[in-house]
């Protein structure tokens, strides 16, 4: 199972979905959601789950580090 670091955004609980042809992020807390294209990514399903999570949670250590709040609901780019 792959840990995730809580939403800067709100401090819930955050998950990773498989959705098909999609890969999500989401927060339970306040719904923020990052939608990544399986099928324009040149990684596994499994590979580019993990590169979401070390991305994520880098960002997120970062924002409540720094207490700022530097991503929106609509962020999808990392």
């Amino acid at each position: 199972m792959i840990e995730l670091k809580p939403c800067p955004l709100c401090k819930g609980s955050t998950e990773i979905l498989d959705a098909g042809d999609f890969i999500m992020l989401h927060c339970n807390g306040c719904g923020y959601e990052a939608v990544f294209d399986v099928n324009e990514d040149r990684f596994s399903k499994e590979t580019l789950k993990n590169k979401i999570a070390d991305l994520w949670n880098k960002k997120a250590v970062n924002m409540l580090k720094n207490n700022k709040q530097n991503i929106t609901k609509t962020d999808t780019h990392y």
